[in-house]
């Protein structure tokens, strides 16, 4: 024999509904025994501490973790670098790492900008615990407000999962540390050899402008210099170039010294012997023209003669 939970008449141990109020056995058993459980808080108490006991174990966030975090801090950085140098130093190489950069720092304000933060392991389970606790707990907290000793557990739990948390930001605030060291070591190294490139860029742009602002003979004197022996009948017309330069420019010395020293006894040697000695007969300066034709030894006999014919 058994006794119903709800009006007490007893009944056979076979008979699951109650001959005299019909209710069902089974159910009227399971919800005295819910109502009574719902009066000892023990239940939901070892609920929610079961829930917070893998906390211990929880891991650290890696360095990796944290270098995500800063990803648009880091990008932004290294964007404003990149844009620096390349006005510092004029090279294009700069520009290019720059939109290399700018890609990832996009993505990552875009992510940020949706919500799509990427937490670490750790920071997955404590924040999955956190959400979950505070619902339940509130519930707890509700119920049974006027029981300090359910209370009291509930702030140790709530201090327990708050230790959890800074402990996720603690690592994560060290692996920041040396991240910002090592991103500051990277920086000043790679400013120093932007810096370096920058003093010869600019040395090399004042050297250019100062070579441009040269007269006309000492480019062309520098770029026959410059230039590798070729035809000698095609460098007539260079060497002659050349000596035509300089004494347009008056510098018949600069003219003498380029002819006895790259003119003479070469194709075309005449035409600049002749020029430098009518331009001291030009000049009057008798002196010259006989100083210079005495050393004019030219390629043919014939041509040496019309020049020294002209004192």
């Amino acid at each position: 024999m058994k006794t119903c939970p709800v009006c007490g008449a007893r009944m056979e141990d076979a008979q699951n509904l109650c001959p005299d109020c019909g209710a069902d056995y089974v159910e009227a058993v399971v919800n005295d025994i819910t109502s009574v459980a719902g009066e000892d808080p023990r239940l939901m108490l070892a609920s929610l501490e079961e829930g917070l006991a893998g906390l211990d174990s929880v891991p650290q966030p890696a360095m990796g973790d944290t270098v995500r975090k800063m990803t648009p801090a880091l990008c932004a950085a290294a964007l404003v670098f990149c844009l620096l140098a390349g006005v510092a130093t004029g090279a294009n190489f700069f520009y290019l790492l720059a939109v290399v950069v700018l890609v990832p720092l996009v993505m990552a304000l875009l992510a940020r900008m949706q919500g799509k933060l990427r937490l670490s392991a750790g920071e997955v389970v404590v924040r999955a615990a956190a959400r979950v606790f505070a619902e339940d707990a509130a519930s707890v907290r509700e119920r049974f407000a006027q029981r300090p000793e359910v209370l009291e557990r509930l702030d140790a739990m709530q201090q327990r999962l708050d230790e959890a948390l800074a402990q996720q930001a603690a690592g994560h605030a060290r692996n920041r540390r040396k991240v910002i060291v090592i991103a500051a070591v990277v920086l000043a190294v790679c400013s120093a050899g932007a810096g370096a490139l920058a003093v010869r860029n600019h040395a090399a742009r004042r050297a250019e402008a100062a070579y441009a602002a040269q007269p006309e003979w000492i480019k062309l004197r520098d770029s026959y210099l410059a230039s590798a022996p070729g035809d000698e009948y095609g460098d007539k017309d260079l060497r002659l170039g050349v000596v035509r330069a300089m004494l347009e420019a008056d510098e018949t010395a600069e003219a003498e010294a380029f002819f006895f020293a790259h003119s003479q006894g070469n194709v075309g040697d005449a035409d600049c012997a002749l020029l430098i000695a009518r331009r001291y007969r030009e000049k009057k300066d008798a002196a010259a023209l006989g100083a210079f034709t005495d050393k004019v030894k030219l390629r043919y006999d014939s041509d040496t003669r019309k020049v020294k014919s002209l004192k």
